[in-house]
């Protein structure tokens, strides 16, 4: 704890910070706490909303807003980044996170319907439906916009046949509904 205090008071030099961060399990002030954190996440094994609460209480939604902003300070290690970024859908901006899904969707290369999850887990077809309410709203950059038009069979307006499949009749080659 002296050279915890020692750190905080400004009287260690960068060298010397750099040296004990190199001790295995050496932590500054909170720094278990975050690997607690950390590891709830983990479980989690997913990115989680804003408002995301754990059983025991933990704001989890909240603690990985305050990773990115303290990302955007300059303020998290690199360790920590790197750890942060082998969580499944974890982004750093909602640039980085749309620009991440649109690339599933061009792999994808078909608008999916609405019930469509990719093989590892991602609802692309509610992402889709999202953005089609996002244009309606004028939340969408005309980039974007030209970017999901590239999509084959893209369209803007949703229809029943993409929101509930299993209600559209099956046909026969020839046209007819089955006997």
């Amino acid at each position: 704890t002296h050279q915890k205090q020692q750190k905080k008071k400004g009287k260690l030099s960068q060298e010397q910070i750099e040296l004990l961060e190199k001790i295995p399990n050496w932590f500054w002030g909170n720094e278990q706490l975050w690997y607690e954190t950390y590891e709830l996440l983990k479980q989690l094994n997913n990115s989680p909303k804003n408002d995301y609460v754990t059983k025991d209480g933990v704001k989890l939604g909240s603690w990985c807003n305050k990773q990115k902003q303290d990302k955007r300070k300059e303020k998290l290690t690199q360790e920590k980044i790197y750890l942060l970024e082998k969580i499944p859908n974890w982004y750093w901006s909602q640039d980085q996170f749309w620009y991440e899904k649109y690339e599933l969707l061009k792999q994808l290369n078909d608008t999916p319907l609405q019930s469509y999850i990719t093989p590892c887990g991602v609802q692309l077809g509610v992402w889709s439906n999202h953005q089609r309410q996002q244009k309606k709203k004028g939340k969408l950059s005309q980039e974007q916009i030209d970017l999901l038009e590239k999509i084959p069979n893209w369209v803007w307006e949703s229809n029943k046949s993409m929101i509930k499949p299993e209600l559209k009749p099956k046909t026969t080659s020839s046209g007819k509904k089955p006997q």
